[in-house]
Formats: structure tokens, sequence, C-alpha cells
């Protein structure tokens, strides 16, 4: 009997080859994971070696696949989302996302932590040591094929989220503060809006862009950072169906993008400003989106200004140049008035001040003016223009 189950996992196996720089590292990692299956007890780099018969062959290269190869664990997920799509939905795919955690003894573990133990009883509260992990797996209705099979749960991402170390006793404030921010940035839920963006990155690069991805969590994820996101999300996709529709215009969805600016030192550079948001300049708590020149339009104006100026010009009198500047700082002064442009005003003028003194110190004096040759009336010596007689 052929065995089928083996079969399409070595299919699915073969899909890892451009995930690896190699085509020997991906065929190794392939070993490695039959391996795995093969192993009796813990599944360790060593026992994955010995189920294969590879005990007295040198293992350095198995190694360095985990510690010097250039891969990523979220790329062998590919095949999985791929292979999965096919028996879900047309227009949804349903992931359901939890975090994981396990026990280890280990106190050399860099990335462990104690933390809460799930399988604590009610209303108490023991403690674990061991790491986290964030997991999200693809829900395929299998019973819509008309055969009696239950639902099966497919992995398509699998990522460790360990805890923030706080600071010691004798921290800095600033490093309090710094360590509040880190929190803020690497918590559970916004680690999973990161792996949820990716797998929409993911799923459109497979020809899934048309399908919705809804995701499935506890109540652990129902806070301001998902919900917020979210609706970002929403928002981004009714502007982009209406630009498309009612402007008849067609969205460039590789160099487009959704931002957040809610994060720290988020940004977006379009139309030549930046908006993003600022602390207030009276020290209150509050923020406000600051809207300005961006730095790439400001250094665009500085070289203008600097080739306005620069040593080529030395013959040019000194008010047509100022005329130049005048019509190009008023156009460029004008197109940038809205919003905050105060601080890129300033440094224009720093630059125009040091530009303008380094021209007039190596400016050039310019020539008498000759009269065209044949010319004998302008040629007349003063006295023959006041009417007095030469002598």
């Amino acid at each position: 009997m052929e065995p089928v189950l083996l079969n399409a996992l070595l299919e699915i196996f073969r899909a890892w080859t451009p995930a690896f720089a190699q085509t020997r590292s991906g065929k190794r990692a392939v070993e490695q994971a039959l391996g795995s299956l093969l192993a009796m007890g813990r599944r360790t780099l060593s026992r994955n070696l010995w189920a294969l018969g590879r005990q007295d062959l040198d293992w350095s290269a198995d190694y360095k696949l985990h510690s010097r190869a250039n891969w990523k664990a979220q790329d062998l997920f590919q095949p999985v989302l791929e292979q999965g799509a096919r028996w879900c939905d047309d227009s949804v795919l349903v992931v359901a996302m939890d975090d994981t955690r396990i026990r280890k003894t280990g106190r050399k573990i860099l990335t462990a932590f104690y933390q809460r133990d799930p399988l604590s009883p009610k209303f108490r509260v023991n403690l674990m040591w061991g790491l986290r992990f964030l997991h999200f797996s693809l829900l395929v209705p299998l019973y819509r094929s008309g055969a009696a099979v239950p639902p099966r749960s497919l992995p398509v991402r699998f990522l460790e989220v360990p805890a923030v170390r706080k600071p010691g006793k004798k921290a800095s404030p600033a490093e309090i503060e710094a360590h509040r921010q880190l929190v803020k940035q690497q918590n559970l839920s916004r680690r999973a809006v990161d792996l949820l963006q990716e797998l929409r990155q993911s799923a459109d690069s497979a020809g899934l862009s048309q399908r919705t991805i809804l995701a499935v969590g506890d109540s652990g994820f129902c806070n301001r950072t998902l919900l917020r996101w979210r609706a970002i999300r929403r928002r981004g996709s009714w502007v982009g169906s209406k630009i498309e529709k009612w402007l008849k215009l067609e969205i460039n969805r590789d160099k487009t993008r959704v931002v957040d600016l809610g994060k720290a030192r988020a940004s977006l550079d379009f139309l030549g400003y930046t908006f993003r948001w600022h602390r207030d300049r009276y020290a209150r708590e509050q923020r406000y989106l600051h809207v300005g020149p961006s730095n790439k339009s400001l250094q665009r104006e500085w070289d203008r200004i600097s080739e306005l100026t620069d040593r080529r010009q030395g013959c040019t009198p000194i008010t047509r140049l100022i005329e130049r500047l005048n019509r190009q700082l008023e156009g460029w002064a004008n197109y940038f008035s809205p919003g905050y442009p105060r601080d890129a005003y300033r440094g224009i003028n720093w630059h125009l001040g040091y530009r303008l003194a380094n021209h007039l110190k190596h400016h050039r004096s310019q020539r008498p003016y000759q009269l065209p040759e044949g010319n004998d009336v302008l040629r007349a010596s003063p006295a023959a223009w006041s009417g007095v007689p030469e002598h």
C-alpha cells in the first residue's frame, strides 16, 4: 500500500527549499524534520541525528544550520498555508491565535522567565519557569468536502515572545522609562499584531489577497491594541476601495502600506510632507500631529540653494541672483506653508545665509561692458553728448 501521508508530508518539506540560501541547507533541514518524527523521548538535535543513524558522523554542519545559516522560521509555514487554503472557504481564512507555555528546568536559558501556570487551580495562581510562544493555527473545515471528517487546525505561525527584563533597583529614571516603552512595544498583543501583518503578506504572496483573515482569540487578545489595528485595516481598505472605484485610480499594492502613527517613532512621508506625533511644545502630557516638510524635501531645497549660489554663478549680477533665490524660496514656502514649517524655515534661512556669505566672498567683479562694433554714436566722447565742441 502506498504511504499517502508520507508523500504529502514530503511534498510540504520540498517546498522549504526557497527559504534557505543553499539547496544543501534545505535538504539538511528536511532530514532533521524527519528525524524529529522518528526520535524517541525529547526531540533534541542529538536524538534526531541518532534516529537518522548519523551518530558516528560529524555534527558540526547540523548545528551550524541553526547558528549561522540565514533563514526565517516563518517561511517554513508558507507551504502549509498554501496547501491548507485549498480546503477553506473562498472568501475567508479563519485563524485561531493563542499563547503557549513550555516548562523548562535550565536556569541559564536567557529568554525563560517566571509566569502564570495555565493549569493552576481556581482562585490560586501558581508560577512556572519556562518559555512563552505565540501560536497561530489555520482552521480547515474538512467536513464541507462531503466526507465525515472533523475539522483540523494547521500551524501557520509559532513565535517565541519573551518578557522584557525589569531594570534593577539602582536603575535611573531614564532606564525605567525606557523599560516602560519597551514593554508597550514587545508585549503579547503587539507581537500578535505584527504576526497578523506578516500572515497577511504571506497570504497575498500566495495569491490569497481577496480572502479576509478572520482572527479568533480568547479574552487576552480583546484589547485596544488589536481592535485599533483592526479599525485601521478596515479604514485603509475603505479608502482603497473609494480611490479605485470613485476616482478610477489603480493602487500599487506592492508600494502601499498601512502605517500606525500610534507606534513609537512611526511616521508617514507623503507628497513631500512628514506626518508624525510630537510631544507638546509646552511640556504638557498631550501630543499633537506634526505636519511638516520631510527630510528629503529639505535636502532637495538645500541642494537647489547650493546650486544657485555655487562658483559657477560668480559672474551673475547680485540683483538677478536674488531674484532667482526669491522665486525659488517663495514657491517652496507657499507649498509647505500648511502645518508646522517653522523649524524647516529656520534651517533654510541658516543655509541660505551661509551660502550667500560664501558667494559674496568669492564673487568676481564684472568686466566693463563693450559696445558692439560700428556704433560710432555711442562711442562718442562725453563732450559730444553734452553739445560742447571737442578740442
